[in-house]
């Protein structure tokens, strides 16, 4: 753990190492997870497609639409059974594997977001397997920053029994580097001093309430009634979701549905090859998983942030959410290029808007464009989507 004095020198050192050592790998392939130590593997937890598991990712999300949960309100439906929202690849593996970080003092990883392709629906029933493909890491210089700042880039593709590729995704990390000299100690990484929690206002409560009974509801669902190509207009805005105070029972429903929590011995493995990043718990002194910074103020704290912050793909989640709605069930999601610009954090209520930018035909398809932007209720932009969508046509079959 990193209670001792780290040189400058020796810090440097060890993240040129590092860089260089992944970039040699650029291009490699393997079934996932690619790599296979540390708390960034994101081995497959699971293979099996079933309708309690698309249920229970859906609720994660508040997302009540019936075609994610009811087996005879989705037998009706165009796909005739139920089928997974997007992003639900990550109940089987969060994101494409990233290396162990580089044991240094100051090393924070985040999700950045990820950009998707669906060629098919997630059905019960299906068996998965995946192979990930290491695309590299890349430094990004930022003038005047005292934190060095990294991506790093890989790709995983999920195949189902009958050999057909479901669907690919290639994960964006983001990962600062705060230096450990006296002169970056103020500023070691983002400045997020003007995000602080506050009480909301009856009103500003009341209409997050109003949001969810929509949901409940089913109005605020397009639903069995079809959304044609032909009736959208481009400039045309799509209803926004409130979604908040994000807090930690929110975030336990995310790493519920995903698998992603182990205990004792079995997350000992998984934290045993990062201690030295990170120091131990202030008050046990023992070490922390790198997902408690999602669930406990103080371990975020430990890392610069103000407070615990929300899973980089429950953010994705959130981001989708509206256009499902939208779109209804004849709609289909076929690519999602999201962008986590900044953390959401716990206590922080999300506003997610979007609106149509573009119609045209993709092959055979109509298909129109969204761009979606969530944003916190005091008006910090923390996530961004180019969303593509496939609508049924009123005259092509």
């Amino acid at each position: 753990m990193t209670d001792r004095p780290f040189d400058l020198a020796t810090w440097e050192s060890r993240i040129e190492s590092f860089v260089s050592d992944l970039n040699a790998h650029r291009g490699r392939s393997a079934p996932a997870p690619l790599f296979t130590e540390g708390p960034y593997s994101f081995p497959l937890v699971r293979t099996r497609v079933t309708e309690e598991l698309i249920r229970q990712f859906a609720r994660a999300d508040g997302d009540m639409n019936p075609l994610w949960s009811d087996p005879r309100y989705a037998a009706a439906s165009p796909w005739g059974s139920v089928i997974a929202p997007p992003v639900f690849e990550a109940c089987f593996g969060e994101s494409p594997s990233k290396p162990k970080p580089p044991q240094v003092p100051g090393w924070n990883a985040m999700q950045a977001g990820a950009f998707r392709r669906y060629f098919e629906p997630f059905r019960p029933g299906d068996t998965l397997t995946a192979e990930d493909t290491w695309h590299g890491i890349e430094e990004k210089t930022r003038p005047g920053k005292s934190y060095r700042l990294f991506v790093q880039t890989s790709e995983r593709s999920y195949r189902n029994q009958h050999g057909r590729t479901v669907c690919t995704v290639t994960g964006r990390q983001v990962a600062t580097a705060a230096r450990p000299d006296p002169a970056a100690a103020a500023t070691g990484g983002p400045d997020f001093s003007g995000r602080r929690r506050r009480k909301y206002t009856s009103d500003e409560l009341d209409a997050i309430r109003r949001d969810y009974e929509r949901e409940l509801s089913g109005e605020a669902r397009r639903g069995a009634h079809p959304r044609y190509w032909e009736d959208v207009d481009i400039g045309e805005s799509i209803p926004a979701i409130l979604k908040g105070p994000y807090d930690v029972s929110d975030a336990a429903a995310f790493a519920g549905a995903l698998g992603l929590c182990s205990g004792f011995a079995a997350k000992w493995q998984e934290i045993a090859p990062d201690l030295g990043r990170r120091p131990g718990d202030p008050d046990t002194g023992h070490p922390h998983h790198p997902i408690d910074w999602h669930l406990q103020d103080t371990i975020a704290q430990q890392s610069g942030m103000p407070y615990a912050l929300a899973f980089g793909t429950h953010m994705e989640m959130m981001l989708l959410h509206p256009v499902t709605n939208w779109m209804s069930d004849f709609g289909f999601v076929v690519q999602a290029d999201t962008q986590l610009r900044s953390p959401l954090l716990l206590g922080e209520v999300s506003r997610t808007t979007a609106q149509v930018t573009n119609k045209l035909t993709d092959n055979e398809h109509r298909v129109v464009d969204l761009e979606v932007v969530s944003r916190t209720l005091d008006g910090t932009t923390y996530a961004h989507a180019t969303v593509r969508v496939a609508l049924p046509s009123r005259f092509v079959a």
